[in-house]
């Protein structure tokens, strides 16, 4: 009898554990064990601003990556120029340069237990951008004939310019480049002298000349040139009487073949 019941009792503890384990196996998916996500490491890293340009003393438009992934961390190599940081939690670049440096590769690496994945990105930083100065032409007056192209008037000036603009506008058929600042054409109409101011400018400010242009009727040939003394007879050591001619129309120079005999000459003005 005492044998029969602890038969009894053995097999109800071992239905008991039985029914214990089958109710683990279940929770746990038939394993018996519970498994942890794999980690997969980062990838396809990128910067919208690839190439960035700065300059020192302005703060920079911070660039943010995209990735694929957890990132548990950012690194970059070299260090970035002064005044320029990187995020090791979300990998941004940001920041004011402090100093110039030359262009340059740096490379980001965003990184967890099982991997990582890098970006370059290149980093300019040059000089603070100062106003030019200094704006010259060399034909500060420009007289000028419809019809005839002008001799083209490319100013000097002192640093980086963006842009020229002229007030008021040019004569008809006179032009300002406003890459070089050059003033150039073939005037189309009679204007009377007046001063017109160039502006060269950046962003940090702008400097002006003042061009004086005068565009008068077509130019046209001289002609009915004639002297009151066609005939000269002079003697050696005595001066002659100085032979003025008259022209009609305007006259650029004057010139005279053969040669003038010795001690005579020819104003190549008058």
């Amino acid at each position: 009898m005492f044998l029969r019941h602890k038969l009894h009792l053995s097999t109800l503890i071992s239905l008991v554990v039985a029914a214990f384990m089958g109710l683990a196996l279940g929770c746990n998916g038939g394993t018996g064990a519970s498994i942890a996500p794999s980690v997969v490491a980062p990838s396809n890293l990128t910067y919208p601003q690839a190439a960035i340009l700065a300059t020192v003393g302005t703060p920079i438009t911070t660039d943010i990556p995209t990735v694929s992934g957890t990132v548990a961390s950012y690194t970059i190599s070299p260090p970035l120029p002064s005044g320029l940081s990187l995020n090791s939690s979300t990998g941004a670049i940001s920041g004011t340069p402090s100093a110039v440096a030359s262009q340059a590769s740096y490379a980001v690496t965003a990184m967890n237990s099982a991997g990582s994945t890098t970006a370059i990105v290149q980093v300019t930083v040059s000089a603070p951008l100062v106003a030019p100065s200094n704006l010259a032409y060399s034909q500060a007056t420009i007289l000028a004939n419809v019809g005839t192209p002008i001799t083209t008037d490319i100013p000097t000036v002192t640093g980086t310019v963006a842009s020229y603009t002229i007030s008021p506008p040019l004569p008809s058929g006179l032009s300002l480049n406003s890459s070089t600042g050059a003033i150039s054409g073939t005037p189309s109409a009679v204007a009377s002298q007046a001063s017109y101011a160039v502006t060269a400018m950046n962003s940090a400010g702008s400097t002006t000349a003042i061009v004086q242009v005068t565009v008068s009727a077509p130019l046209v040939a001289p002609s009915n040139l004639a002297y009151s003394q066609a005939t000269i007879l002079a003697n050696v050591g005595t001066p002659i009487t100085t032979d003025i001619p008259t022209v009609t129309g305007t006259v650029a120079s004057y010139t005279i073949s053969p040669p003038l005999p010795s001690g005579l000459s020819l104003n190549s003005s008058t």
